[in-house]
Order: C-alpha cells, then sequence, then structure tokens
C-alpha cells in the first residue's frame, strides 16, 4: 500500500489563550478562557497561528457557520502516529449535525461524504464495521467550514504498546474510553506541560521516543495519553481535561467513547 506523511490529529487543533493558575480555570476549548489573567482570545480551530490552514489535507475553513457537506478520506495511523495507510473495509461515521443531533451513517471503502455537518466546530467519530485492520474507534474535531478532511483510525496495537512498556504495564480495557493529546506551540511540540485533572485509569507520555507513567509531564514530542476512562457508547460524552504547562492552567473537554481513542492536538499560546 502506499504511504504518506500525516500529522496527528488530522482535523483540527484546539487553541487556547491559558489562563493563569490564580486565574478561574478555562471553559471549553471553543469558547476560551475566563478570569482577568486570560490572554489574548482563542485563535480560530483549525487555524494555525499565522493564519494558514492546519495539517492534514483538509482545506481552508469558510466563515460561513451552516450546515455543510463533508467528504474525504480514512486510513489507519501506524504506531509512529505519523503515517497513514488506507482503511480497507467498511465503517459507521458519526458527526455532529447543524440542526442538533447526529449524522450517523455507514460507508464501504475508504472514502465518505455527509451532509448536514454542523458549522461550528463538530466532533467526528468512526467505528469499523468490517476490515482487515484490527482498530479501536476514534475521535476527532473537525474545524469549523471545513469541508475536505482526512480520518483515521488508531491500532489496537499501538495502544497496546503504549500501555504494555509503562513502568506498571496495563491492560486495555475495550469498555472504557482512551485519548491521545499533543501539545503545541505553533508548528513545535511543547515539553513540560502535565495534565493535573483527568478521567483516565492511566495517564502516560512520550519519553524520547517511548512512553512513560513515571513521568509528569510531555516530552520533546509533546504527547499525553489518557487510557481506561469510563465511557459511553459513540460518539461519547465530554469530559474535562486540565492541562498546565508550569506557569499557565487551562481545561479543555474533550469526548471518551467506549473502545475508542480521541486524537486531538491543543495549541497553546507561545
Amino acid at each position: 500500500m502506499n504511504r504518506r506523511s500525516w500529522t496527528l490529529p488530522v482535523l483540527a487543533a484546539l487553541v487556547f489563550s491559558a489562563c493563569a493558575k490564580d486565574a478561574e480555570r478555562a471553559p471549553p476549548a471553543d469558547l476560551g478562557c475566563t478570569g482577568d489573567k486570560c490572554g489574548k482570545p482563542v485563535t480560530p480551530i483549525g487555524k494555525q497561528p499565522d493564519g494558514g490552514d492546519g495539517d492534514g489535507g483538509s482545506d481552508a475553513p469558510s466563515s460561513d457557520a451552516g450546515a455543510r457537506s463533508v467528504g474525504g478520506e480514512v486510513g489507519v495511523l501506524d504506531e509512529s502516529l505519523t503515517t497513514v495507510v488506507p482503511f480497507d473495509g467498511s465503517f459507521r461515521l458519526i458527526v455532529e449535525a447543524d440542526a442538533g443531533g447526529y449524522v450517523d451513517q455507514n460507508f464501504d471503502g475508504n472514502t465518505f461524504s455527509v451532509d448536514g455537518v454542523a458549522g461550528e466546530t463538530a466532533w467526528v467519530g468512526l467505528e469499523r464495521a468490517t476490515g482487515s485492520f484490527d482498530v479501536l474507534g476514534t475521535l476527532a474535531p473537525l474545524a469549523p467550514g471545513v469541508t475536505t478532511a482526512s480520518l483515521a483510525f488508531v491500532r489496537r496495537s499501538t495502544m497496546e504498546l503504549i500501555l504494555n512498556v509503562l513502568t506498571n504495564p496495563v491492560v486495555l480495557d475495550d469498555t472504557k474510553g482512551h485519548a491521545i493529546v499533543r501539545f503545541l506551540v505553533g508548528a513545535n511540540p511543547a515539553a513540560g506541560v502535565s495534565i493535573v485533572d483527568h478521567p483516565g485509569a492511566v495517564l502516560a507520555f512520550d519519553d524520547s521516543g517511548s512512553w512513560t507513567d513515571a513521568s509528569t509531564a510531555t516530552s520533546d514530542r509533546g504527547y499525553a495519553v489518557i487510557a481506561n476512562a469510563p465511557a459511553v457508547e459513540m460518539p461519547g460524552a465530554k469530559v474535562p481535561v486540565v492541562f498546565d504547562d508550569g506557569t499557565t492552567q487551562a481545561k479543555a473537554d474533550i469526548p471518551f467513547a467506549r473502545g475508542s481513542v480521541t486524537l486531538v492536538d491543543i495549541q497553546l499560546d507561545p
């Protein structure tokens, strides 16, 4: 199969102007920060700090907030979380709808097209129906106005590898939800970011190409993994995750779905 580079996640970054520790914690990601010590307003989700578009092959978000049609392709991320191969089976796609509720459709192959998607930031989920890949369900944020997107499943072996190399190895619980979070400043991974409140039974961080539960903050790749969190069926339910870079603290409301991995970049202020 053909391989190509694909950054994680493939849809959008949640962008924060973080609050100071002694200020009120931030509300959900798309609302920004509260308190008198917050920074500049939140950058539109899916936009890079220079005003350009995010990675992942998505087109430029428009300024319209009405219903939209979204199409694209579905792949499978490798264990490095940077390379994707095409998906080869059938899958369910569920995404927040403009009129409320969800658009919920099934597709064969590795492409999709749906109508009536919410124009604002919309969480989109994937569940495998058939195919040769042993993958978990996936959730990720779709940026406002985007109409072409690349979605990706996470291999079960990726999560099992992460949990198996920890100081205290853990078994992946299929009845729980999981998240892979990457912290960024601009295009660069953010080291030294800790997670101080989360719903998981396991918290791990990247560690020079591997993973560890002995660290308390992100390393050079900016990744944190939350595993085995209580969760409901797809499309899941949002749970607050509070993070701290050593001087500032903020909160992201991230959905967790049973048997699925949520993929999200959190873009921090410089």
